[in-house]
């Protein structure tokens, strides 16, 4: 069911450059329902599904390592710079968006039970500004640089259980009228009574400044301006989970496990076949003739490729597509990076009469030498098309600002005397001031995050003298716990993270490096609260989630096998890392009463942890 209260376009079309186009929508309703499972699988329809994946991918791998040129680019005509400012200036304001999807049949605790789960949105809006964020009402109609606003107010999602919601469900609302008389109940006050919410109502902003001049127009001027800078600030930004939230996502979770199909293995074994030399030799064959400076590929040897293609693994046909550039680059005495496909551009006559070139004969000793190489190679670009940047020149900045991002577990087993479940807290997490920036230079990147202070809270022993299980250090003293925030305030950080690719100082002498440091710290152990987490996450028990266990451990065992495979290419390419880890390992502390005065404690003070790699050799 979709129902949009209002829509509204406002648009000048005799000054389409210079007054900006308005987009309003407000008042949408979208609510769905599960559709029904098909068990049976149609292997005709996998197996295209797979095919259809596998060539695009291998048509990206191909576009990612062909980029073309972006200083090559023709001037765009009248219409293409009508369309470019229509979109500079486009304005769309979005209020009172509910997406919601109501479930009646899910499993929960052994018994069936609904569920809803949706987002809202009170508004959104996406406006062009002045220098100063005011919203235009006209701008020139060639400007050098332009700015967006965009604004987000009470964005926020839930998950209501059948006993947390007592709203009616879709086969219970006889039409659209009743539907709609429900809707506004998500906004306003009324909706944190009505709504258990994963996702808390977040309130924040985004600032863009896009110019419009050349990269290098813009690396050559003072101080050398970004062509995108982008600020993003959130006030807070958590998750809040209790018991029946959990279950109804579980037990979901555990439905469509048992219930989607999977590929069978006579299938899955029969997608490709296994490749031979001969599949080798043919296929870098053809493919060279796809690049500049060969023989053009007639319309039988097209289909051959596409064939082999078809026939052959993915991993098989990159492996293939590598060792082709290197045998043409070999062939035709270019490095890698001057090796381009052949192109459409021009007339067909050029396109299908274009020079060969003279090529020598690569030997067998050299082509063994290549085929040796196991290493599926990723596919080099060359970002130095074109006129050449500053090292140091930053094209995109992205600042972010998060005042605080939560984690709070809550139980919700007490009533009011209107039987409404009043939450009781059991856990909350909280990192303060999350601060990340982001810089795409010329020749690499870089990245920086730094959380301000941490702390994780129990509510579970009343009157604990160690209420933070894991916070900054001594701050479960007593003198540490002023009204005061100002008298504990952290001269350092908390934690703080840097990734460099290509870095600009002179002194590393490496191609990337991670540099992580973090503050002293304190971790209780309390028993009680571990109890009470295993209480908290324990399965229903007549729930069967053997099956979601079995394809979690599936993708965990996968993403070991990838990261694997990443350390090995990476140590056998011999990239050149430098991993500086400076920790101030935490304080353990473990009381035999939390509650108690004079309770004994156990202290473990474990120091500093400290590791510097270069190479992939300490």
């Amino acid at each position: 069911m979709f129902i949009a209260g209002r829509i509204f376009l406002k648009i000048s079309w005799t000054k389409l450059a210079s007054v900006p186009v308005v987009v309003t929508l407000e008042d949408v309703l979208v609510v769905v329902g599960p559709k029904e499972i098909q068990h049976q699988v149609d292997e005709a329809v996998l197996r295209k599904q797979a095919l259809d994946a596998k060539l695009e991918g291998l048509c990206a791998w191909e576009a990612f390592r062909f980029p073309g040129s972006d200083f090559d680019e023709k001037e765009p005509g009248h219409g293409a710079k009508l369309v470019e400012r229509v979109m500079d200036n486009l304005q769309v304001v979005v209020k009172r968006v509910h997406v919601r999807y109501e479930h009646s049949a899910v499993q929960l605790a052994g018994a069936a039970s609904a569920f809803s789960f949706g987002l809202c949105i009170e508004e959104f809006s996406a406006t062009s500004t002045d220098a100063a964020w005011h919203v235009l009402s006209k701008s020139a109609e060639t400007p050098t640089t332009v700015f967006r606003n965009v604004q987000l107010q009470n964005f926020a999602v839930y998950l209501n259980s059948s006993l947390q919601d007592r709203s009616s469900t879709i086969s219970a609302r006889s039409n659209a009228a009743e539907t709609v008389a429900s809707f506004p109940c998500v906004f306003g006050p009324q909706a944190h009574s009505r709504l258990s919410y994963l996702l808390p109502p977040v309130n924040g902003y985004a600032h863009l400044i896009m110019k419009k001049q050349s990269l290098l127009e813009l690396a050559s001027t003072n101080g050398g301006a970004p062509q995108l800078h982008m600020e993003i600030e959130l006030d807070s930004f958590g998750l809040t989970l209790d018991r029946p939230q959990y279950l109804c996502v579980i037990s979901l979770l555990a439905l469509v496990a048992t219930a989607a199909p999977s590929m069978p293995a006579s299938l899955e074994s029969s997608s490709s076949r296994k490749s031979t030399d001969e599949d080798r030799d043919a296929y870098i064959g053809l493919y060279k003739r796809k690049l500049s400076g060969y023989k053009n590929l007639s319309v039988d040897d097209e289909t051959s490729l596409r064939l082999l293609e078809i026939d052959l693994s993915f991993g098989d046909v990159v492996r293939f597509r590598t060792w082709a550039l290197q045998i043409a680059a070999l062939e035709l005495g270019k490095s890698l990076e001057q090796i381009e496909l052949r192109t459409k551009e021009g007339s067909s006559w050029k396109f299908w009469r274009s020079k060969e070139v003279t090529v020598r004969q690569v030997t067998t000793e050299e082509r063994e030498e290549i085929f040796r190489d196991q290493v599926l190679s990723q596919p080099t670009v060359d970002y130095q098309k074109g006129p050449k940047l500053p090292s140091y020149y930053v094209k995109t900045l992205v600042d972010c600002r998060v005042a605080k991002i939560f984690v709070q577990l809550t139980h919700a087993n007490r009533t009011n005397d209107a039987g409404d479940l009043l939450p009781t807290p059991l856990m909350s997490l909280a990192l303060s001031t999350l601060s990340a920036t982001y810089r795409a230079r010329t020749k690499g990147m870089l990245v920086d995050a730094t959380i301000g202070d941490l702390e994780l809270h129990e509510h579970v022993t009343a009157h604990s003298l160690f209420p933070f299980l894991l916070c900054s250090f001594d701050r479960n003293c007593e003198k540490s716990r002023v009204s005061d925030t100002s008298a504990r305030v952290r001269r350092e950080p908390f934690l703080g993270f840097t990734y460099e690719v290509s870095p600009l100082d002179d002194s590393c002498d490496a191609d990337s490096r991670i540099v992580l440091r973090t503050e002293r710290s304190d971790i209780v152990i309390n028993p009680q609260v571990i109890a009470s987490l295993r209480e908290f996450f324990e399965s229903p028990p007549r729930l069967n989630v053997e099956e979601l266990r079995a394809q979690v451990a599936a993708h965990v065992t996968d993403f070991a096998d990838a990261t694997r495979q990443r350390c090995i290419t990476a140590m056998q390419t011999r990239t050149r890392q430098l991993i500086d880890f400076r920790l101030s390992a935490p304080t353990l502390i473990v009381p035999r009463d939390p509650a108690d005065p004079v309770t004994p404690v156990l202290v473990l003070d474990m120091g500093m942890f400290s590791v510097l790699l270069y190479g992939g050799k300490q």
